[in-house]
This record gives structure tokens, sequence and C-alpha cells, in this order.
């Protein structure tokens, strides 16, 4: 009888905590997107708007007319959008350099004079674990920068 008494207040116990309500973030659905910004100039400000552009194609895709869920898909792209145009500006000045390195010795590799190391941005930010809508901004930069 005790017994019994335990596991239905146990049961009862399950049924009213916190994490057995519906507005549990687990319980909503996850939806998720990939945008490609790899073939963009995202040095440029018409590439920062091109990479915009394609975002919000994408939040209107997966969310519709629905302004919660848009808020949230914007919401998960403001640390990558800034991670992936950092990373973009750097691969492009890194490759500045070499050409312009290249150059001053005729074409041929020589040794250059030390320099400091010029560290590549930190790793991309993870989109929010808890969101119910992600936006994932996919970046491999192009396999050549310029052409000389």
């Amino acid at each position: 009888m005790t017994r019994g008494l335990f596991l239905a207040a146990c049961a009862a116990g399950a049924l009213l905590s916190p994490a057995a309500r519906a507005e549990d973030w687990r319980d909503r659905e996850t939806r998720s997107i990939t945008v490609d910004s790899s073939a963009l100039d995202l040095s440029t400000d018409a590439g920062v708007d091109e990479l915009s552009r394609r975002i919000g194609r994408a939040v209107r895709r997966v969310c519709g007319s629905d302004r919660e869920c848009q808020d949230e898909a914007w919401a998960s792209t403001e640390g990558q959008v800034a991670w992936v145009v950092s990373h973009d500006e750097w691969m492009r000045r890194m490759a500045d350099e070499h050409a312009a390195e290249l150059m001053s010795c005729g074409g041929r590799s020589c040794a250059p004079p030390p320099r400091p190391v010029d560290y590549a941005p930190a790793l991309a930010p993870a989109p929010p674990a808890m969101a119910a809508v992600i936006v994932t901004i996919v970046y491999g930069p192009p396999p050549v920068y310029r052409r000389y």
C-alpha cells in the first residue's frame, strides 16, 4: 500500500515538474536551414549585402510569416555573420600580402624579413543550442582570391 502511494506521488510529481511542461524547449520543433557564403567577397559592402539577402530568403523560407520565428532565426546568424566577414577580410589580407611579397621578389620565392604572426580569427560561434530555428552559414574560401 505504501509502495503504491509512493509510486503515485512520484508519477504526480513527474507530471507537475517544470521539465514535463509543454513549453519546454525540447518539445518544440527545430527547423534548420543552411546559407552558403563561400562564393561571396565579404570584404565589400556588396558581398555583405548579398549575404544578408540570402539569409533573408532562407529565413522567409523556413519561417514564412511567423514574426517570432523570423526574429529567432535572424538572432541565430548575428555571431556567425561577424565571424564570416572578419575571416574573409583576414584571408584576403593574407593573400594580398603574399602577392605583394611575390611581386617584390620578381615572381620567385624569397625569404621575407621576419614579421609578427597574424593569426586567423577565432572559430565561428555555434548557433544557439536551445533555438527552435537555426540558420547556419557555411563558409569555405574560394580556391583562388586573385590572379596576377
